[in-house]
C-alpha cells in the first residue's frame, strides 16, 4: 500500500470508541465485502478515507471494456461518479478495488453447501481464475481507475490505491506480477474483527433469495385474488405489515400462513403511496408517522401543515436524521423476496381475461392487468429498500424487473427520482446508521449491532 488508513489520530467519522484499525492492504480489502454484505463479482468497489477513518463504500457493476473506447461515454461516467462522490463531503482520499469472479463461497462463509452460489453466479468467464482472465481484469482496472481518478480530481478524492479481486488471487493494479492468495484478506484482523462483532459475507440477495426460509409459506392455500374492480390502498396493509415484521427473531419475521393475510402484504405494496407509507414504517420503526400521514393525506386542506407526510417525504428521499432500524428492514426484505415467486405463480396461473383491470391512478385503463402491477409493487418495494441500503446497482436491478413486467406502473419514475436525487441516504455516509449485513445473535434474539 502506498500510505495506511491509520496512523492519524483525528477520526473525522463517528465510530464507537473501541475500533480496529485497518493497517494493510488485506485488512482495507476485507472491510469492502463486510460493508456490501457479500462478495461482489464484475464490480468496481471504491471506499473513501479521511483521516483515520474508513468512510462510505459505493459499489457499481463493472463497465464492459468497449464503454471505455467510447470518448464520450467516459465523460458522462466520470462525471456522473464525481457527483456521487461529492455526498461524502468528509473524505479526501480512495482506495477503489475491481472484482472478477468472487472465491468459493466455502472459503467465505466456511460452509460447502455456499458453493452453490460461487462462482457461476457471477456469470460468464471473462475473468476466469487462470493468466488469461487475471490479465483481462489488469486490462479493464487501468481503464477504470483512470476514469475514477479523474473523477476524484473534481469531487476532491484522491486516488489512493487499487487492487484486483478475481477467484482465489488480488493484486496492486500498479503491480500485477505481486500476486496474492485471497486467504489473506480471510485471515486478516479487520475481517477477523467483523465477523467477531456480527457481521457476515453472504451471497448477493438477487441471486439467493431468502433461502433459509424457503417453504415457510408453503400449506397456506390458494391465493384470494385480488378484488381489482374496488381496489383501494387502506391502512390495514400497513398494520398488517407492522404486526408481521414486529414477531419472530432476529432477522426472521413471523410470517404468516393465512391465504388473505398473504395476498394483503402483496397489496399493500401496489399503491405507490401505500408503499412509501409502509417502508418508511419499517425503517423509522414508526408506524404513528405513518398513520398520520396517511390521515392527513385523506383530509388534506388548502395551506394545512402535513407533518407526517414531510417525516415520510425526508425518509423516501434519504435525508431523514434518524438511526434506521434494520432489523426490521432486513425482516421486510425476506418477505418481500417470498412474496414475489407467489406473485409470479398468481400471475402464471391466472388468464389475462379473468385478471381485471388495474385500480385507478395504479394501473392504465387500456386493458392492463392488476396482477402485473401488484409483482411490480413488489419489486419497487425492494428497490426502495436497496436505497435505503445505499445499494444503487441493485436499485436499478429492482426497476428493471418492475418495469418489465409493468412499465405503467409509476411507482417506477418515482423510484429513479429518489435515487438520482440523493443515490447515498445521509445515514449511509455515517458508520454507525449505515447498513451492514448482520449475522444472528448467539442466543437468537436478533442481530449483534456492533459495528466497527
Amino acid at each position: 500500500m502506498s500510505a495506511e488508513p491509520g496512523g492519524c489520530p483525528e477520526n473525522p467519522y463517528p465510530t464507537r470508541t473501541a475500533r480496529t484499525v485497518a493497517r494493510t492492504a488485506a485488512d482495507v480489502l476485507a472491510i469492502v465485502p463486510h460493508t456490501l454484505g457479500y462478495w461482489p463479482c464484475r464490480s468496481v468497489a471504491i471506499l473513501t478515507a479521511a483521516g483515520s477513518g474508513l468512510g462510505p463504500c459505493l459499489r457499481i457493476e463493472l463497465p464492459s471494456m468497449e464503454r471505455f473506447t467510447d470518448p464520450e461515454w467516459v465523460a458522462a461516467w466520470t462525471t456522473q461518479l464525481s457527483a456521487v462522490l461529492e455526498y461524502d463531503t468528509v473524505g479526501q482520499r480512495m482506495y477503489v478495488v475491481c472484482y472478477g469472479q468472487p472465491p468459493s463461497a466455502s472459503r467465505v462463509s466456511g460452509n460447502r453447501a455456499d458453493d452453490r452460489a460461487a462462482p457461476g453466479a457471477c456469470g460468464g468467464s471473462q475473468f476466469a481464475d487462470d493468466e488469461t482472465g487475471r490479465t483481462a481484469l489488469q486490462e479493464h482496472a487501468l481503464a477504470v481507475l483512470r476514469a475514477i481518478d479523474e473523477a476524484g480530481t473534481l469531487s476532491g478524492h484522491a486516488l489512493q490505491d487499487g487492487w484486483c479481486v478475481s477467484g482465489e488471487s488480488w493484486w496492486p493494479v500498479v503491480d500485477p506480477a505481486r500476486l496474492r492468495s485471497v486467504g489473506e484478506i480471510l485471515d486478516s484482523a479487520v475481517y477477523a474483527a467483523m465477523v467477531c462483532s456480527g457481521s457476515v459475507v453472504g451471497p448477493d440477495p438477487i441471486e439467493e433469495p431468502a433461502e433459509e426460509v424457503r417453504g415457510l409459506f408453503a400449506g397456506a392455500g390458494g391465493f384470494r385474488q385480488p378484488e381489482t374492480a374496488g381496489y383501494e390502498w387502506r391502512l390495514e396493509y400497513l398494520e398488517q405489515w407492522h404486526r408481521v415484521l414486529g414477531t419472530g427473531r432476529g432477522r426472521m419475521p413471523g410470517l404468516p400462513r393465512d391465504s388473505r393475510m398473504l395476498t394483503d402484504l402483496m397489496l399493500g405494496m401496489a399503491d405507490p403511496l401505500g408503499c412509501e407509507l409502509i417502508l418508511a414504517m419499517v425503517l423509522t420503526g414508526d408506524p404513528a408517522a405513518s398513520r398520520e400521514a396517511w390521515a392527513e393525506t385523506a383530509h388534506a386542506a388548502g395551506g394545512a401543515e402535513m407533518p407526517g407526510v414531510l417525516q415520510i417525504a425526508h425518509v423516501m428521499s434519504g435525508i431523514w436524521r434518524g438511526r434506521p432500524d434494520w432489523r426490521r428492514l432486513d425482516r421486510c426484505v425476506v418477505v418481500l423476496q417470498e412474496l414475489i415467486p407467489m406473485a409470479r405463480a398468481m400471475l402464471a396461473g391466472v388468464s389475462g381475461s379473468a385478471q381485471g383491470l388495474p385500480p385507478e391512478g395504479v394501473g392504465g385503463d387500456d386493458g392492463r392487468t392488476f396482477l402485473p402491477t401488484m409483482l411490480a409493487g413488489l419489486w419497487l418495494a425492494l428497490g426502495h429498500a436497496e436505497h435505503f441500503r445505499a445499494r444503487g446497482s441493485l436499485v436499478e436491478r429492482y426497476v428493471a424487473e418492475a418495469e418489465q413486467v409493468a412499465p405503467w406502473h409509476p411507482g417506477i419514475e418515482r423510484l429513479r427520482q429518489l435515487a438520482a436525487s440523493r443515490p447515498v441516504p445521509v445515514w449511509a455516509t455515517d458508520p454507525v446508521t449505515a447498513w451492514r449485513r448482520s449475522a444472528p445473535a448467539p442466543w437468537g434474539d436478533g442481530p449483534h449491532e456492533e459495528r466497527i
